[in-house]
């Protein structure tokens, strides 16, 4: 009896050790697949419009309060924003400290010139 129940110990752990393998390939299929091709084309409306092009012109992640100062808007207007771009995939967002956080654009939507 103990001979067969070390014998399904062994199994089951051969066939967890090929499941742990499968998954990794997967992961890295899953990857591949997001992964954005080309340019990248965002439409986004004129207020988040000048949010981007301030966030652009400061060359640097920025907080809210940052990016108000380029545009001329409030910083909980401008937070809004970049709190839709950053849902939306275009800025990445990043905690400076306890409570400042820093957007920045990604890469992907970045002018390569």
């Amino acid at each position: 009896m103990r001979s067969y129940l070390y014998q399904i110990k062994v199994a089951t752990d051969r066939i967890l050790r090929r499941l742990d393998k499968i998954e990794v390939i997967l992961q890295a299929v899953v990857r591949e697949i997001r992964r954005p091709r080309g340019p990248v084309q965002v439409y986004v409306n004129d207020s988040s419009k000048k949010t981007l092009d301030a966030l652009k012109s400061l060359h640097r992640p920025a907080s809210a309060a940052e990016v108000a100062a380029v545009t001329g808007r409030s910083r909980a207007s401008e937070s809004a924003e970049l709190n839709v771009l950053w849902r939306s995939g275009v800025v990445e967002k990043t905690r400076h400290g306890r409570i400042e956080k820093l957007f920045s654009l990604k890469e992907d939507y970045c002018d390569k010139r």
